[in-house]
């Protein structure tokens, strides 16, 4: 092996260690949240819906930890390693073994949508914020790790949206846009990932677009509603073709 190829191959274990050094200070932020929404569902009466979501939150409490001992520990040096063990086994085994069932399951975290929150460059308009006086590169930066947080700590769109507002000091009505549309994008694209490993351990799996049909509702959106897929079929309409929701409208 040529000092070239060892360089290279530095670099991609030094890119690992960032994405990973990120993820468990996304995942600490989140235990904290969580660790504080149990104490603040605690503090008040204990209705039975109460304590159900005081279950939820020490059952997402659990899984935080367990990934940060797994990271802590250094059992995992790159990416692969830890959506092996976290995504294939555990997303994809759950989703679709379990989930649509019947059976009440706590779904676990996508630790797979945490990753591509990490790593995926946003969407947003440059040209836009740039000219609104935003450094972009603190924003996107923002906007990574709040959806991260976000999705490790199961937050709504709004919430995300919150603690975006927070920390860039843009507009609500702003960073509710950017959550909705960025976090969707994640999401999505880590659903389709999570099909494609799914039919490849042999699980019969087809896609169907699943349309809000609100007041907000695209209408090329609401042509697309019910659609059923193949997984590696686009959904189509208007002559727009596209693999998931969130690649519509772009």
């Amino acid at each position: 092996m040529n000092k070239r190829e060892l360089e290279v191959i530095k670099g991609q274990l030094d890119s690992e260690d960032k994405v990973l050094s990120e993820l468990a200070k996304m995942y600490q932020k989140a235990l904290r949240d969580i660790q504080m929404k149990i104490r603040m569902l605690q503090s008040d009466q204990l209705t039975q819906s109460r304590i159900y979501q005081i279950q939820y939150q020490k059952a997402l409490e659990g899984q935080i930890e367990g990934i940060l001992e797994k990271l802590h520990g250094d059992e995992y040096s790159t990416i692969q390693k830890y959506l092996s063990d976290s995504y294939t086994d555990a997303y994809v085994g759950t989703m679709y073994n379990l989930h649509g069932q019947g059976v009440p399951v706590i779904i676990p975290i996508d630790r797979a949508a945490a990753v591509k929150a990490v790593v995926t460059d946003s969407k947003l308009s440059v040209e836009l914020y740039a000219a609104l006086g935003y450094d972009m590169d603190k924003l996107k930066k923002h906007v990574r790790q709040e959806i991260t947080r976000g999705i490790a700590a199961s937050l709504t769109y709004d919430q995300i949206a919150q603690n975006i507002s927070s920390r860039s000091m843009l507009p609500i009505s702003n960073a509710k846009r950017i959550a909705r549309t960025e976090g969707h994008r994640i999401q999505q694209a880590s659903a389709d990932d999570a099909r494609k490993k799914a039919k490849a351990k042999g699980a019969d799996v087809v896609k169907q677009w699943d349309a809000s049909l609100d007041g907000a509702t695209r209408p090329v959106h609401r042509k697309l509603d019910g659609q059923i897929r193949e997984i590696n079929e686009p959904f189509e309409a208007n002559g727009e073709k596209a693999m998931y929701p969130g690649k519509f409208g772009k």
